[in-house]
């Protein structure tokens, strides 16, 4: 028949819209021995049949795209979804007249999702491309509740896959290349797209959990995920500077405490990832970004993205900690997980927000030394900055040492123990020899009056502390 064709529109030469409507009959022929006859006849479609089927859309397809491409590019998406359309309804019919049998709807299905995914880079282009599949993948999913075909849910699922890769793997590095305005952008639509399309299909699963089939338990929980995941994707593509992290600051509080509403572990984890994100990027990006001339200690930007970042994090471990409830003594792995996160993740939180803390303090000093504010020589800046390092490192650490005494923290006063050795050896084997007379009197001074403080502090509350090296 194909060859047929050929010889009639080369020899013949036809209009565009004669030789369409000849390949459209052919295709339509063929469409019925297979597709229809077995459902008429009631009989499982073989290797062959499912080859013609496969043969004959693709043949359908590509000889209609070269004949009528030139004439109506334009059109050319919304005649590949037409194909798409066709072979869904051609899968919901082998589903009703034959649900025993799925091999020839599973067959349809795909080759459906095949043309669905092909249509939208074909019409659109850039951004609308990962926007049209995400609401392919929503429409996928109500058909499936609508006509009863897991079929198309997993189909659905599968375009929610195609459209994220997309979005992550092309459009990403095209936005991040790109200089616009935030949020007035063309890829406003496509990230808008990728928070709110998936939600809406998250709601619908929901809604209709009880119809889902095994393998589908998860699935809320993944389109929630995914929501997150492009929210905080979307930030660095919109903001840029200290924003992003100030950003991600908040949308990881708001990760957890949905994860604690809605029961979701895999939100909680999200979370804990964005915020170690958020200080990957802070200590590593925001940290040297001050200019001498116009610094100001506490008074500048960096200092509010670190303050959202460290409020972020003791917030975390006051939410972890508000909510931590007894884990039962069952082997599951997912409860081993929820037991490690109750003990792990406060401490962790705990820790990671002194440090930054600790660092940001260390950094105003040293941006202070060196900054036009106070005038100070070069030789003036390095005893200031050196002498200020070990004050902070040690007031930290008495003060850490004296909540941990107080609240008769063990960990705490290991660690603010640990941390008072840095300025003690730090004095002696670098400041000693580098820092001028006054300087190194004021750093002896004002550290053998806080070790002479702290012992006292374990001297007073010595019945506090008597588990220091024996406590378990």
């Amino acid at each position: 028949s194909l060859v047929l064709f050929a010889f009639w529109h080369f020899e013949l030469d036809p209009s565009t819209a004669m030789a369409q409507t000849g390949i459209t009959a052919i295709f339509l022929v063929f469409a019925g021995a297979t597709v229809v006859f077995h459902l008429v006849r009631r009989q499982t479609a073989g290797i062959a049949d499912l080859a013609l089927v496969t043969l004959n859309a693709a043949a359908y397809f590509g000889i209609s795209y070269a004949l009528i491409e030139d004439e109506f590019d334009r059109w050319m998406g919304g005649f590949t979804a037409c194909v798409a359309a066709f072979y869904v309804l051609l899968a919901a019919a082998c589903r009703l007249r034959e649900p025993e049998q799925p091999r020839l709807t599973l067959f349809s299905v795909g080759i459906a999702v095949v043309f669905a995914v092909l249509a939208v880079p074909i019409q659109f282009g850039g951004p609308w491309v990962s926007f049209a599949w995400a609401v392919e993948g929503l429409v996928l999913i109500w058909l499936s509740f609508a006509l009863q075909m897991r079929e198309l849910r997993w189909a659905g699922y599968l375009m929610f896959v195609v459209s994220a890769l997309w979005l992550l793997l092309r459009d990403t590095p095209n936005a991040l290349d790109e200089d616009f305005t935030p949020f007035l952008n063309q890829y406003m639509t496509s990230y808008a797209g990728a928070i709110v399309i998936p939600a809406l299909a998250a709601y619908l699963l929901h809604l209709r959990r009880s119809d889902l089939g095994p393998g589908e338990e998860k699935a809320v929980a993944w389109m929630v995920l995914r929501v997150a995941i492009f929210a905080a994707a979307a930030i660095p593509v919109q903001v840029d500077g200290i924003w992003v992290a100030v950003a991600w600051a908040v949308e990881s509080l708001a990760a957890l405490a949905l994860s604690t509403r809605l029961g979701m572990i895999e939100l909680r984890w999200f979370g804990y990832g964005l915020l170690l994100a958020m200080l990957i990027r802070l200590f590593g990006l925001d940290t040297g970004r001050v200019d001498p001339e116009t610094f100001r200690p506490v008074a500048n930007w960096r200092f509010l993205a670190f303050a959202a970042g460290i409020a972020a994090l003791y917030a975390a471990g006051w939410m972890r900690l508000r909510n931590r409830v007894e884990a039962g003594p069952s082997p599951d792995d997912a409860v081993t997980v929820e037991m490690w996160d109750q003990r792990a993740a406060f401490p962790a939180l705990l820790a990671l927000a002194n440090i930054a803390t600790l660092w940001l303090f260390s950094a105003e000093i040293l941006a202070s030394a060196d900054s036009d504010l106070f005038d100070l020589s070069q030789d003036a800046a390095e005893n200031v900055a050196s002498l200020g390092l070990s004050l902070l490192w040690a007031v930290y650490a008495a003060v850490l040492i004296v909540l941990g005494v107080v609240r008769r923290w063990r960990w705490v006063r290991i660690a603010g123990l640990a941390l008072l050795a840095v300025p003690v050896i730090k004095l002696f084997a670098y400041d000693s020899r580098t820092l001028e007379q006054e300087y190194r009197v004021i750093a002896f001074i004002a550290l053998g009056l806080i070790l002479l403080a702290g012992g006292l502090l374990y001297q007073r509350y010595s019945s506090a502390v008597r588990g220091f090296l024996f406590e378990r």
